[in-house]
């Protein structure tokens, strides 16, 4: 049983890879992949960093990435940039939907609008978080490091900022909720935010807040 299990999982991997290499060709100047089978985008969540362009690729059936209006509502995403595709029909081989430059972070919701096929559950996120400055060592000490916590938070968030340095919290729209001078040890109520995904920025470092 377990040698049929390694197999399949070998196998399912290697598709995957063949077709990822297909979609670099298929998609060009993609830096990362999202793939569209049956009903499902494939990861149907990830996070990138700003300036990343984004590709989807077809790899059967009629689909495409619609990040504007909701085909289960008919409203707005209200994402912090709309993008969509035209639908696109593969029976054969492989196809690239559309590509995607992501410049503005916050937390973007698609689905696809071929027929039913967003109430079927083929909706997605990305997340898009600003990159770090050039300037910003890649191996700080740990001392030197802002720490959030608790994550995720529903009433007292704590922040430790070690520079003193002004404190930005984003929501998933990219607007400004909060922004302040900090202190080494700054406790921010959180208790009045809408649940959801949020960004802090605190001496040019980045880390996503969930708050419950």
């Amino acid at each position: 049983m377990k040698t049929t299990v390694a197999f399949f999982s070998l196998f399912i991997f290697s598709v995957f890879f063949i077709s990822e290499i297909q979609a670099q060709d298929l998609c060009p100047g993609a830096d990362t992949l999202i793939y569209t089978s049956g009903m499902t985008f494939t990861p149907d969540l990830i996070e990138i960093v700003g300036g990343t362009t984004v590709g989807w690729v077809n790899t059967g059936g009629m689909h495409n990435a619609n990040g504007d209006i909701s085909s289960l509502d008919g409203l707005s995403f209200n994402n912090p940039e709309s993008f969509s595709f035209d639908l696109i029909t593969v029976t054969d081989e492989p196809a690239c939907i559309g590509t995607f430059l992501f410049t503005v972070f916050g937390e973007y919701n698609y689905d696809c609008s071929g027929y039913a096929h967003a109430s079927s559950g083929m909706v997605a996120s990305l997340i898009v978080i600003m990159p770090l400055p050039d300037n910003v060592e890649d191996h700080q000490s740990a001392e030197n490091l802002v720490k959030i916590y608790p994550n995720p938070v529903s009433s007292l968030l704590t922040i430790e900022n070690p520079h003193l340095s002004t404190i930005t919290i984003y929501n998933a729209q990219g607007r400004v909720v909060v922004e302040f001078e900090g202190s080494k040890k700054e406790s921010v109520d959180v208790s009045g935010f809408s649940s959801g995904v949020y960004t802090v920025e605190v001496d040019g470092q980045v880390q996503k807040l969930i708050v419950e």
